[in-house]
């Protein structure tokens, strides 16, 4: 997984991704790592994932000011335009960024092309989703 970086932050229409709008701040992750099953046993382990202490001052740089986070899985099943995205629970999430998450979610049959956000629930009415991370590398 990467964490958010520009062109991706804030709420612009232009940083959507897959319908999803970014965190505000850029964000760091060590390491994470994860599985999809056909029968939609999702699995991540999170580690370090905090704001980016090369664009984040201290004392915030470094570490994970959110109490928990959840996983959004997206894909495409009959409408090649618009993804479907897929929401766990919240899982509780360390001040270091560490977090496990485990769920079953009940993909749409067909599913393409999944890739799946690491999100938080930032304060706001109604509070809505944001990424920090996602699959893929840097």
């Amino acid at each position: 997984m990467a964490g958010i970086q520009k062109p991706f932050l804030g709420a612009a229409s232009v940083s959507a991704f897959r319908g999803l709008q970014g965190g505000g701040a850029p964000w760091f992750v060590s390491r994470a790592t994860g599985s999809l099953t056909s029968e939609g046993h999702l699995v991540v382990r999170v580690r370090g994932l905090v704001l980016d202490p090369a664009a984040v001052p201290p004392p915030a740089g470094g570490t994970n000011p959110l109490p928990s986070f959840m996983a959004i899985v997206s894909g495409f099943s009959t409408d090649p335009v618009q993804p479907v995205n897929l929401l766990t629970p919240l899982f509780p999430a360390s001040p270091a960024g560490d977090a496990d998450i485990e769920a079953r979610l009940i993909l749409p049959h067909p599913f393409f092309a999944p890739v799946v956000f690491v999100t938080s629930l930032p304060l706001g009415t109604p509070p809505a989703p944001r990424w920090l991370a996602v699959t893929g590398q840097k």
